[in-house]
């Protein structure tokens, strides 16, 4: 079994060509990885909404090759070998008017990242696939989705994109929505290790929020990172756009204070709990039943 220090010693392939084939096509667009190995760019595609398959494929004729120092393609395939792989795209209707943004460490996933050795323990020697659920959430999710039938999820987390496997693997065995993951590169940048995580969250969510202006969010996290901050920024810096800030509270040391702003900022120390408030908060007579049944669970 794969301890999680090892999916941190992965190899970037840069200045690759990926060719990028949706659905059933036969041919796809030509993309090349970035410096960090990375396909970061804009694709136009006509395809209708919701879930589709992705195959993205070695244009070249070249792998990377696994104990190259400098970092660099290095061999050739054989003859008519193929290397790729499968994954899904989600497509956003324009009658999808609802998102949600989520953070994953301590929020849908144990993690207990303030407590900097417990977390570095999990994440370097801990099994990823025994990784726990926090209590409650699956039913928040729930919750939200029963309340907006046509809303869609996105992943936001300062966890490396080397744990990508893990998070979607826990994602998936737990049974939460699909949805895509923006996750963070490890670095090293100029003056830290580690980006901050504050800016990468401000940052992807301030792209999300341009890129999907007709959308309200819904804004899931925890207070062990700075995401109550984060998310009272950004319903300020775009005002109207926030439905509501969901926090997972996993110390009270770390809790804001009412600000007074027009956007609900829901806090409790599990899922059961944050389900049954954005219910009361929003006060449909017709969740009285889904009220009823959460409240047996706190």
């Amino acid at each position: 079994m794969r301890r999680g220090f090892s999916q941190l010693f992965t190899k970037q392939a840069p200045n690759v060509d990926v060719e990028v084939i949706f659905d059933d096509d036969e041919k796809g667009q030509i993309l090349c990885t970035n410096t960090g190995g990375y396909i970061d760019q804009k694709l136009k595609v006509s395809l209708t909404p919701g879930l589709h398959k992705v195959r993205y494929r070695i244009a070249d004729d070249y792998i990377l090759h696994p104990k190259n120092p400098k970092n660099t393609v290095a061999i050739s395939k054989k003859p008519d070998e193929s290397i790729s792989w499968d994954s899904k795209v989600l497509i956003v209707s324009s009658n999808q008017t609802i998102g949600i943004i989520s953070d994953i460490d301590d929020t849908i996933m144990v993690s207990q990242v303030p407590f900097s050795f417990v977390a570095a323990f999990k994440l370097l020697l801990g099994n990823p696939h025994k990784r726990k659920v926090v209590k409650g959430m699956n039913e928040l999710f729930e919750t939200i989705y029963e309340l907006w039938p046509n809303a869609f999820t996105i992943y936001l987390s300062a966890t490396p994109w080397n744990m990508y496997d893990s998070s979607r693997n826990f994602i998936s065995k737990f049974n939460f929505p699909f949805g895509p993951l923006i996750l963070q590169d490890l670095g090293p940048s100029a003056n830290k290790i580690f980006e901050s995580s504050k800016k990468h969250k401000h940052e992807y969510m301030s792209k999300l929020l341009e890129d999907f202006p007709n959308v309200k969010w819904i804004l899931i996290g925890d207070n062990g990172q700075h995401d109550q901050q984060i998310y009272r920024t950004i319903s300020k810096l775009f005002p109207g756009r926030i439905l509501a800030i969901l926090i997972r509270q996993l110390t009270p040391l770390n809790t804001l204070k009412n600000d007074n702003t027009s956007v609900p900022n829901l806090l409790a120390p599990n899922g059961f709990m944050l389900s049954k408030q954005l219910i009361e908060t929003f006060n449909e007579k017709h969740f009285t039943s889904i009220l009823a049944d959460k409240s047996d669970k706190t």
